[in-house]
């Protein structure tokens, strides 16, 4: 993932950082899915999550997927992912990702991007891949 340039943004852009691991609740990664986001990288990451529960025989992630409206989103593959909440989230997140693919411009709305700046100010990590943080930066208020 490329971040953006924090001293540029409203947000800390690829400081997603493993904090929880060592505390006894599991740590809480919101995936926020845009309209086209890319499968591969969101299950890429969700599995490894899953992976380290198993692997471990503890719970230390746990995670939600988020849209903008808590509507189901498709992905560039059509499938569709059903989500547990909406933006702005009240979920307890520690960190979150930030899940973009074809098209990122017509995903970046305003909504979106005061909802990261909300986070940026209660101090939570979030991270976007290449493009999307690219978008994100360019569309900050």
């Amino acid at each position: 993932m490329t971040p953006l340039d924090p001293s540029r943004s409203c947000g800390k852009l690829g400081e997603l950082a493993m904090t929880s691991i060592t505390t006894q609740q599991p740590m809480r990664i919101g995936f926020y899915l845009t309209h086209n986001f890319t499968m591969i990288a969101m299950a890429s990451a969700i599995e490894v999550l899953r992976m380290a529960n198993q692997l471990s025989g503890e719970r230390l992630y746990q995670w939600f997927t988020l849209s903008e409206n808590g509507e189901p989103v498709a992905a560039s593959d059509a499938l569709e992912v059903r989500v547990d909440d909406k933006i702005p989230s009240q979920l307890p997140l520690d960190s979150l990702i930030v899940c973009g693919g074809v098209q990122v411009e017509l995903s970046c709305s305003s909504q979106l991007t005061s909802w990261l700046c909300q986070l940026d100010r209660q101090q939570k990590k979030y991270s976007a891949g290449s493009a999307l943080a690219v978008t994100l930066w360019q569309k900050r208020g």
